[in-house]
């Protein structure tokens, strides 16, 4: 007699029944934890790549890496982007929140100087907002600029470099140092990038000091207002040379790898403005140095109407006058020197009406809209050189006269 097997098919049905709502909702659940997570976890990946740091996981809150500190040296002088913080996440995902670590900052301006901790105390204070008040508030503590020699300094003051980021802010434009691109026109000459590197390298004495330590750079290579942006060849050779001498003072073979470059504008909210605290030399230019004299020829800008401090053109001269405005706003070093003229007239006046010329000097300096005025100098010139009255003390005419009533214009660095 065989044995009867009862047939299980009605009771898998059942138990199908009974448990389909409950994967439904899980499908649902996941599919909607899917849509809450991912994309937010793409975009810290996304993020984590760009600091070159590694994408992460899905259920890690971080970067692959995480570093126990990160120093910011930041480029707080004329030619330099404002230096706020175009990453507010970067450092939430970077900061391992060690206990023995921290988050420092220092300037390009003293580049000796050990680099300081900004405070993160307040808890109820997002890391991020804590690191941008700190360095928004720094200020140059002198002239100049030394990019490498401030990113060795961070180095040196590393604990554990290969746990340490140094986050660099700021042109490279030093003019001062080792790599000085002013007084030695790197960006001028014709000298090999090459060359430019090993003489820099051969002068100093700590090989491999950089070894182990990530420099992540957001501005290299680039320049704001009141500069114009510097040509593409120029940035780039400022990105080679810094590659090339950290690369080398890393160890690598290579120095490709050597530096992470964020262009400026590639990150989301980035500065375009800056905050001029101290003078420094310009990059990369002859200083400039020039004269323009306006009356000697037929023309009406920068020509008064007779006894009257108004212009004979306003809006030639206003123009004229913006012209000139932008030009010492490219150049900040740079001074103005406005020498007013007046004619005798026709009635050959020995002595020429004071109270009318500093009218007309005051009309002119406060003209010069977004120019510090210390750096504008409007004075009088008093009779025009030509000489348009005769000895017997008779008007000689118009076009003589003209010629006196003339402004001269030097524009000229220190």
């Amino acid at each position: 007699m065989g044995i009867k097997f009862k047939s299980s098919k009605k009771s898998f049905k059942k138990k199908l029944r009974l448990t389909a709502p409950f994967i439904c909702m899980g499908v649902v659940a996941v599919v909607i934890l899917g849509i809450l997570i991912l994309p937010n976890k793409l975009e810290i990946a996304g993020r984590c790549n760009n600091l070159g740091i590694g994408g992460g996981s899905f259920f890690s809150e971080g970067c692959s890496k995480s570093f126990d500190e990160i120093i910011f040296v930041v480029g707080d002088t004329a030619n330099t982007p404002k230096p706020s913080l175009n990453y507010p996440d970067y450092i939430k995902l970077a900061y391992s929140n060690s206990e023995n670590g921290g988050i420092y900052a220092m300037s390009v301006s003293k580049p000796s100087k050990s680099p300081r901790a900004i405070p993160l105390d307040d808890e109820n204070e997002d890391i991020s907002t804590s690191v941008d008040k700190y360095i928004d508030n720094m200020s140059a503590t002198q002239n100049g600029a030394d990019y490498l020699e401030a990113i060795r300094t961070a180095a040196g003051f590393a604990e554990d470099k290969e746990r340490t980021l140094i986050y660099v802010i700021g042109s490279g434009l030093s003019d001062k140092g080792l790599l000085n691109f002013a007084d030695d026109k790197l960006l001028l000459d014709d000298r090999k990038t090459e060359e430019i590197i090993d003489q820099v390298v051969e002068k100093i004495d700590r090989p491999n000091e950089l070894k182990g330590i990530t420099i992540f750079w957001d501005g290299i290579g680039k320049a704001v207002l009141p500069q114009e942006d510097l040509p593409a060849n120029s940035s780039d050779k400022i990105k080679q040379i810094y590659s090339g001498i950290i690369g080398q003072l890393k160890g690598l073979k290579k120095s490709g790898n050597s530096i992470i470059i964020k262009d400026k504008g590639s990150v989301t909210g980035v500065s375009a403005s800056t905050n001029t605290r101290v003078k420094i030399s310009q990059f990369p230019h002859e200083k400039i140095d020039i004269n323009i004299t306006f009356g000697e020829e037929e023309t009406t800008v920068f020509q008064f109407k007779g006894g009257e401090n108004a212009f004979v053109d306003e809006t030639s001269t206003v123009a004229k006058i913006q012209e000139l405005t932008s030009l010492m706003q490219k150049y900040p070093n740079a001074e103005a020197t406005i020498t007013i003229y007046v004619s005798r007239g026709r009635t050959c006046r020995s002595t020429p009406d004071e109270e009318l010329i500093h009218s007309r000097i005051e009309r002119v300096k406060n003209a010069f809209i977004g120019v510090d005025s210390s750096r504008v100098n409007v004075k009088s010139g008093g009779f025009g050189p030509e000489q348009e009255c005769g000895n017997d003390g008779q008007f000689l005419g118009e076009e003589i006269a003209r010629k006196n009533r003339k402004v001269e214009i030097t524009i000229k660095e220190k």
